[in-house]
């Protein structure tokens, strides 16, 4: 990294902050005293905006969703002066949006009174062909309300209550309807208050005052003539919105320009600067720098220094590995990035993560699969993103599953072997781990050493990068001796390498003798006092404990692949239950598509947190500090819109989107 420091105009802030959001190359250093916020009436009108055009491309995308529409769409390509909106071009797209929201609203009004009419359609229609006028109120001294009672029990009750008590209100049955029955009640006026609290506690419901214009008939029908009134205007409104709809690519831009806009004056506010000058300073890959500076002078009158980082400076980490390596850094950046004074473990983490992904999943089937989904995603739907960066991941490694199920012997479990009836067995290169499970937990504790060994490695590369390589070397071979030469003792005290055991056992113990001696005198090193450095190397030597747990962890290799092998036998076996007939082969279809894909889906999940956990527990905890920060450029971050360097590349049509 390179820290670059660059000064110029206040007019010319902007345009700066631009350049350098095209180039994507320069992270600005924080202030680190606080500031506020700039430009806060325009950025909180943008904010406001942005939220409106992201509800809209919502709703759009809702109503109206694209003809042919992909899985994972990709960004369209526009020319820089297409992304570059002029003012009159954001006024115009702000009206086609503040068009859409009216006419959202009218529509939104039109449906509720087309529910209010239907509810008065649905009220009045109990009425219908009753020769009544339900605009007649009554006389001089006499009420009539209309309405219905909805339990029969109750209306009951209130008739024989008002013929004792109130012999001059009269209750007149006029129809019976599922709801319960329809009734005129005539009463006086004087009385009319108190008589609608009976009539209200005997579950009377009164047709509202707005449904009382004339005969019921009529009612109806002139409620269907503006129902179907509102259902055109309704028509014509939804017509016009369908159009709006066609202008979503003008809103996805002017939403991409204010993201663009916001991020560039949230830089801003790390700047210094007067009244006529800025000043920013930021982080620079080394191997860009001239290039930027080459482009900051050329556009604008500005000043520019640069110099290397310094191993004190708290430079951004940016990795850099081959085409294999890289798509493995998914792995690191998940975890955390490394320290500036450590070394990207990327290049050796790589590799054994493959193998361990490929070992716990281990079956040539479900690799192909794996493979296929993964060819698919990038090479068909084109994803870009994170997803992009986890599809290469699992590619690789599915290929490394492959390769490992020739090894073990697994295609879809014994799928082979079941459909023949014995016949055909899918062969082993090397054994098969449902045969001879005590080989493979021996061969993932011998792999998990070498895994081991690897970070170790590491750590002696990390303290050579820091000027201690001694230390790393006093740090880490006497464990190299230790462990490995345990494993040799027990390798030749078990027979396991033949006629010479026996030599191989005398030098595995003194191997580990030797490391112990070296730990016991040198752990402590730090310690001025002779009695306090033995006593600390000889407490060191408890570490060997975190080293046996360690390698017993990579058992886990073993519970996978025996998992996923066992599953795979059951789907299996279930599916052919009712033996080799077509009824049989068909059931065996179903279920084993349906089993085998959900095993796959277990499978390969556990098979990525399980070999992510090796890594990031045992191997790293082996060399990793960490606390490293990842290089993040100041760059356009759009949604929709990709903005190209050359010409005119439009992708943007004035109705639609190309």
């Amino acid at each position: 990294m390179d820290k670059i420091t660059v000064v110029g105009l206040a007019s010319e802030r902007d345009d700066v902050l631009d350049t350098l959001m095209r180039a994507g190359v320069l992270e600005i250093v924080s202030r680190e005293d606080s500031v506020e916020q700039v430009s806060s009436e325009t950025r909180a009108t943008m904010e406001k905006n942005l939220s409106r055009l992201e509800q809209t491309s919502q709703q759009i995308a809702k109503r109206f969703p694209l003809v042919n529409a992909k899985l994972f769409q990709d960004k369209k390509q526009v020319s820089e002066a297409e992304f570059m909106l002029s003012s009159l071009a954001e006024e115009q797209t702000l009206e086609k949006l503040a068009n859409w929201e009216r006419l959202l609203a009218e529509e939104s009004n039109l449906r509720q009174k087309q529910i209010s009419l239907q509810e008065d359609l649905d009220q009045i229609s109990h009425w219908q062909d009753l020769d009544i006028d339900l605009a007649v109120t009554g006389t001089q001294r006499t009420e009539i309300i209309y309405g219905v009672f909805s339990d029969p029990d109750e209306l009951e009750a209130i008739t024989i209550q008002l013929a004792e008590d109130h012999p001059e209100t009269q209750i007149v049955r006029l129809r019976d309807i599922e709801e319960g029955t329809l009734a005129a009640i005539i009463m006086m006026r004087e009385e009319a208050a108190y008589k609608k609290l009976l009539l209200q506690s005997a579950d009377f419901h009164a047709i509202p005052n707005q449904l009382r214009i004339g005969k019921p008939n009529a009612i109806l029908n002139d409620l269907r003539t503006r129902i179907s009134a509102i259902d055109v205007e309704l028509k014509e409104v939804q017509d016009k919105l369908a159009a709006q709809a066609e202008e979503r690519a003008s809103y996805w831009l002017l939403e991409d320009y204010y993201r663009v806009r916001l991020k560039r004056d949230s830089a801003a506010r790390d700047l210094y600067g007067t009244e006529y000058t800025f000043y920013l300073s930021g982080w620079v890959p080394h191997d860009q720098t001239d290039l930027l500076v080459s482009t900051l002078t050329k556009n604008h009158d500005v000043a520019i220094s640069s110099a290397p980082a310094q191993p004190e400076d708290n430079y951004p980490i940016k990795l850099q590995n081959n085409c294999f390596n890289k798509n493995f850094e998914v792995i690191l950046t998940t975890f955390g990035a490394p320290s500036v004074n450590e070394t990207d473990p990327t290049p050796v983490m790589g590799p054994f993560y493959m193998l361990l992904f490929g070992m716990m999943l281990s079956d040539v089937g479900y690799g192909l699969v794996l493979v296929a989904i993964c060819a698919l995603l990038l090479w068909k739907f084109k994803v870009s993103g994170d997803m992009q960066k986890m599809a290469k991941m699992l590619f690789v490694s599915g290929i490394s599953s492959v390769v490992w199920g020739f090894v073990f012997g697994g295609f879809f479990g014994d799928m082979l072997t079941v459909l023949s009836n014995g016949k055909v067995d899918f062969p082993a290169l090397w054994f098969n781990p449902m045969d001879d499970a005590m080989k493979l937990m021996i061969f993932s504790m011998l792999f998990g050493v070498v895994h081991l060994f690897a970070g170790m490695a590491l750590q002696i590369r990390n303290s050579r990068l820091n000027g201690n390589l001694l230390n790393g070397l006093l740090d880490v071979v006497p464990w190299y001796l230790i462990v490995g030469g345990l494993l040799l003792y027990l390798a030749g005290s078990a027979g396991a390498l033949g006629s010479v055991s026996d030599l191989s056992g005398k030098i595995g113990l003194y191997l580990a003798l030797l490391g112990v001696a070296i730990i016991i005198l040198f752990a402590g090193r730090e310690a001025k006092n002779p009695l306090a450095r033995l006593l600390k190397g000889v407490l060191a030597l408890y570490d060997i404990t975190g080293y046996l747990s360690d390698i017993l962890s990579y058992t886990r290799i073993l519970a996978l692949v025996l998992a996923t092998s066992v599953i795979a036998i059951v789907v299996n076996e279930l599916g052919f239950l009712l033996g080799p007939s077509i009824v049989g082969y068909l059931l065996f279809a179903v279920i084993g598509i349906l089993g085998h894909s959900l095993n796959l889906a277990l499978s390969a999940l556990s098979a990525y947190v399980h070999a992510s956990r090796l890594q990031y527990v045992e191997m790293f905890g082996k060399f990793f500090q960490g606390g490293g920060r990842f290089f993040n450029p100041l760059r356009r971050e759009t949604k929709y819109f990709q903005v190209s360097r050359g010409g005119d590349n439009s992708s943007i049509k004035r109705n639609g989107v190309s």
